[in-house]
C-alpha cells in the first residue's frame, strides 16, 4: 500500500477512513463548533441554537443545545 505522501488521489475509502477518525478526543473545533462523526456517520454533539418566534418576529435565544468548544462538553 502507498503512504499518504505517495498518494495522488483521496478515493471516497480513503475519505470515508479519515472522516470515521473525527470522533471523541479527535474532535475538530470548526467555526460553527465541535465536529466530530458517531459510527453511523451523523454528527456528534453538533451545537443548535433554538430560537423562539413570536408574531412579531424573532423573540430571543431559548437554548443551546450540543457543543460550542471542543472539549466542553
Amino acid at each position: 500500500m502507498l503512504s499518504p505522501v505517495q498518494k495522488t488521489a483521496i478515493t471516497p475509502k480513503d475519505l470515508l477512513l479519515a472522516l470515521q477518525q473525527i470522533n471523541g478526543a479527535r474532535a475538530i473545533q470548526g467555526v460553527s463548533g465541535q465536529i466530530a462523526f458517531g459510527p453511523d456517520g451523523n454528527p456528534i454533539k453538533k451545537a443548535l441554537v433554538i430560537m423562539k418566534v413570536s408574531d412579531r418576529g424573532l423573540y430571543g435565544e431559548d437554548s443551546v443545545q450540543g457543543c460550542f468548544q471542543k472539549g466542553t462538553c
